[in-house]
Protein backbone atom coordinates (compact mmCIF):
# COMPACT_ATOMS: atom_id res chain seq x y z
CA UNK A 1 0.00 0.00 0.00
CA UNK A 2 1.14 3.67 -1.01
CA UNK A 3 0.88 5.79 1.98
CA UNK A 4 -0.09 9.26 0.81
CA UNK A 5 2.38 11.91 1.47
CA UNK A 6 2.36 14.56 4.54
CA UNK A 7 1.69 18.08 3.81
CA UNK A 8 3.72 20.48 5.43
CA UNK A 9 2.37 23.96 5.96
CA UNK A 10 4.97 26.94 5.48
CA UNK A 11 4.37 30.24 6.69
CA UNK A 12 6.18 32.55 3.93
CA UNK A 13 8.50 35.19 4.95
CA UNK A 14 7.72 38.36 5.91
CA UNK A 15 8.08 41.25 3.37
CA UNK A 16 10.63 43.03 3.73
CA UNK A 17 11.33 46.26 1.15
CA UNK A 18 14.79 48.02 0.35
CA UNK A 19 14.74 51.20 2.99
CA UNK A 20 15.07 52.92 0.19
CA UNK A 21 11.31 51.98 -1.17
CA UNK A 22 10.10 51.72 2.41
CA UNK A 23 11.03 55.26 3.15
CA UNK A 24 9.85 56.10 -0.14
CA UNK A 25 6.33 54.73 0.28
CA UNK A 26 5.98 56.15 4.10
CA UNK A 27 6.67 59.73 3.24
CA UNK A 28 4.18 59.36 -0.15
CA UNK A 29 1.55 57.86 2.45
CA UNK A 30 2.63 60.84 5.10
CA UNK A 31 1.78 63.79 2.35
CA UNK A 32 -1.54 61.89 1.71
CA UNK A 33 -5.09 63.07 2.70
CA UNK A 34 -5.14 59.65 4.02
CA UNK A 35 -2.16 59.73 6.08
CA UNK A 36 -2.99 63.40 7.40
CA UNK A 37 -5.87 61.69 8.12
CA UNK A 38 -4.10 58.51 10.10
CA UNK A 39 -1.72 60.93 11.65
CA UNK A 40 -4.45 62.61 13.59
CA UNK A 41 -6.52 59.24 14.21
CA UNK A 42 -3.22 58.25 16.03
CA UNK A 43 -4.09 61.09 18.53
CA UNK A 44 -7.18 60.41 19.37
CA UNK A 45 -8.99 59.49 22.89
CA UNK A 46 -9.17 55.76 21.73
CA UNK A 47 -5.62 55.30 21.84
CA UNK A 48 -5.37 57.66 24.70
CA UNK A 49 -6.84 55.10 26.56
CA UNK A 50 -5.19 52.17 25.60
CA UNK A 51 -1.93 53.54 26.79
CA UNK A 52 -3.39 54.99 29.73
CA UNK A 53 -4.18 50.81 30.38
CA UNK A 54 -1.07 50.40 29.54
CA UNK A 55 0.65 52.62 32.00
CA UNK A 56 -2.12 51.35 34.64
CA UNK A 57 -0.09 47.56 34.16
CA UNK A 58 3.29 48.64 33.89
CA UNK A 59 3.00 51.04 36.94
CA UNK A 60 1.87 47.75 38.97
CA UNK A 61 4.42 45.69 37.43
CA UNK A 62 7.33 47.98 38.42
CA UNK A 63 8.07 50.08 41.80
CA UNK A 64 8.03 53.78 41.10
CA UNK A 65 11.56 54.36 42.21
CA UNK A 66 13.16 51.68 40.20
CA UNK A 67 15.13 53.42 37.26
CA UNK A 68 14.16 51.50 34.19
CA UNK A 69 16.41 51.61 31.16
CA UNK A 70 14.09 53.75 28.75
CA UNK A 71 15.14 56.51 27.03
CA UNK A 72 13.68 59.88 27.78
CA UNK A 73 10.84 59.63 25.50
CA UNK A 74 9.83 56.52 26.69
CA UNK A 75 9.86 57.49 30.44
CA UNK A 76 8.28 60.90 29.92
CA UNK A 77 5.02 58.76 27.77
CA UNK A 78 4.57 56.02 30.24
CA UNK A 79 4.75 59.11 32.87
CA UNK A 80 8.15 57.76 35.24
CA UNK A 81 9.07 61.17 36.55
CA UNK A 82 11.97 59.20 38.42
CA UNK A 83 13.65 57.92 35.23
CA UNK A 84 12.87 61.66 33.33
CA UNK A 85 14.55 63.15 36.09
CA UNK A 86 17.83 60.51 36.29
CA UNK A 87 18.08 61.39 32.28
CA UNK A 88 18.03 64.65 32.92
CA UNK A 89 20.26 65.37 35.81
CA UNK A 90 22.28 62.23 36.18
CA UNK A 91 22.84 61.54 32.47
CA UNK A 92 22.84 65.47 30.72
CA UNK A 93 20.10 64.59 27.86
CA UNK A 94 18.04 67.82 26.82
CA UNK A 95 14.98 67.97 28.14
CA UNK A 96 14.12 68.92 24.58
CA UNK A 97 15.43 66.34 22.19
CA UNK A 98 13.54 65.23 19.77
CA UNK A 99 13.20 61.36 19.07
CA UNK A 100 12.73 59.74 15.27
CA UNK A 101 9.67 60.44 15.48
CA UNK A 102 10.42 64.58 16.28
CA UNK A 103 8.58 64.23 19.19
CA UNK A 104 9.85 65.49 22.92
CA UNK A 105 9.61 64.42 26.62
CA UNK A 106 6.21 66.85 27.13
CA UNK A 107 4.72 66.46 24.07
CA UNK A 108 4.42 62.64 25.50
CA UNK A 109 3.89 63.91 28.92
CA UNK A 110 1.08 65.44 27.51
CA UNK A 111 -0.29 64.03 25.29
CA UNK A 112 -0.95 61.32 27.93
CA UNK A 113 -1.58 63.76 31.23
CA UNK A 114 1.00 62.42 33.18
CA UNK A 115 0.89 65.74 35.27
CA UNK A 116 3.92 65.06 37.09
CA UNK A 117 6.69 64.36 34.59
CA UNK A 118 5.10 67.75 32.45
CA UNK A 119 5.07 69.56 35.77
CA UNK A 120 9.46 68.57 36.15
CA UNK A 121 10.14 69.07 32.31
CA UNK A 122 8.49 72.88 32.67
CA UNK A 123 10.36 73.24 35.55
CA UNK A 124 13.73 72.27 33.52
CA UNK A 125 12.38 74.22 31.02
CA UNK A 126 11.49 72.19 28.49
CA UNK A 127 10.25 74.29 25.52
CA UNK A 128 6.12 74.00 25.56
CA UNK A 129 6.33 76.12 21.63
CA UNK A 130 8.24 73.28 19.53
CA UNK A 131 5.69 71.73 17.20
CA UNK A 132 5.48 67.73 16.39
CA UNK A 133 5.23 67.13 12.64
CA UNK A 134 1.98 67.18 12.40
CA UNK A 135 1.95 70.89 13.70
CA UNK A 136 1.00 70.34 17.24
CA UNK A 137 2.28 71.84 20.20
CA UNK A 138 2.27 70.32 23.73
CA UNK A 139 -0.64 72.10 24.72
CA UNK A 140 -3.00 71.26 21.75
CA UNK A 141 -1.76 67.28 22.49
CA UNK A 142 -3.68 67.49 26.03
CA UNK A 143 -6.21 69.49 24.06
CA UNK A 144 -6.65 66.59 22.52
CA UNK A 145 -7.02 64.26 24.99
CA UNK A 146 -9.52 66.86 27.45
CA UNK A 147 -6.85 66.58 30.01
CA UNK A 148 -7.24 70.37 31.91
CA UNK A 149 -5.42 69.44 34.47
CA UNK A 150 -2.36 69.59 32.04
CA UNK A 151 -3.67 72.00 29.50
CA UNK A 152 -3.72 74.17 33.10
CA UNK A 153 -0.16 73.53 33.98
CA UNK A 154 1.45 74.19 30.53
CA UNK A 155 -0.59 77.99 30.38
CA UNK A 156 1.32 78.84 33.24
CA UNK A 157 4.42 78.81 31.18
Amino acid sequence: MLSQPTKVKAKPPPLRLDSNVEAENNDRFSSSPMGHAMADYEENEAQSEFYHQFESTLTQLLHEDDLMPFNLHTAASLGITSSVRHLIERCQVDPDSRNSGSWTAIMYASLFSHNETVLYLLEMKANVNLRNPNGKTPLMLAALCGSEETIKLLLMV
